[in-house]
């Protein structure tokens, strides 16, 4: 049960930023709409954000309330995490590309003002 608690506090607690995230790029794209061509493909973008990791936390819950071995919910748990980890590890993979650039925190920071 111990083990249980403890994956499901983990994977919480570092899916929370990016819900949030993907909650201000919504609220971004509702309240600046002339920045964009099309505001809803800009706030779709953040609500797939904040709806995929909301799946990836009830998947985690139902795995972890389903599975009984111990080294089995802490494998299913590493999986998950992996998944919610992915489009990071994309970013981080990326050298020198113009779209990193543009995405970086300190270039939004100076352009995207909220």
């Amino acid at each position: 049960m111990f083990a249980r608690f403890i994956c499901a506090t983990i994977l919480h607690l570092s899916i929370v930023d990016e819900i949030n995230t993907g909650i201000i790029n919504m609220k971004y794209a509702v309240n600046h709409p002339y920045k964009f061509e099309s505001v809803f493909f800009a706030w779709l973008a953040g609500f797939l954000q904040c709806s995929s990791c909301l799946l990836i936390e009830l998947a985690n819950i139902g795995v972890i309330c389903g599975t009984r071995d111990t080294i089995s919910i802490v494998s299913n748990f590493i999986a998950l995490v992996i998944i919610a980890e992915f489009d990071n590890y994309v970013f981080a993979s990326m050298k020198n590309e113009s779209f990193k650039l543009m995405c970086e925190k300190d270039f939004t920071e100076r352009v995207l003002i909220i």
